[in-house]
């Protein structure tokens, strides 16, 4: 599960298709669509995707545009396209 630190809730994907926005719900483990692995297999494994356990493999959490304010939706995971691909930085 993957919790936002501010609102204590969880990010989830409603559904199966792409184009699925993702959002935060209140956490609770007995939905698979809350539950995500980060798979390092992209750019010799500095990078990896995002994927919701509900799914399997085949969508991943990406960014459509490099806009701030861009939303979050599932899609098809392809590592050759950067909006699916992201990395965790240490925050100072």
């Amino acid at each position: 599960m993957i919790v936002n630190v501010n609102s204590g809730q969880c990010l989830v994907a409603r559904g199966y298709t792409p184009g699925v926005p993702v959002v935060q719900t209140p956490c609770n483990e007995a939905y698979a669509d809350q539950f995500w692995f980060y798979s390092r297999q992209a750019h010799g494994g500095r990078y990896g995707q995002i994927k919701n356990y509900n799914t399997g493999d085949r969508l991943c959490l990406v960014t459509r545009t490099k806009n701030p304010d861009a939303p979050a939706v599932l899609a098809n995971c392809t590592p050759q396209f950067e909006d699916s691909l992201w990395t965790s930085m240490d925050v100072a």
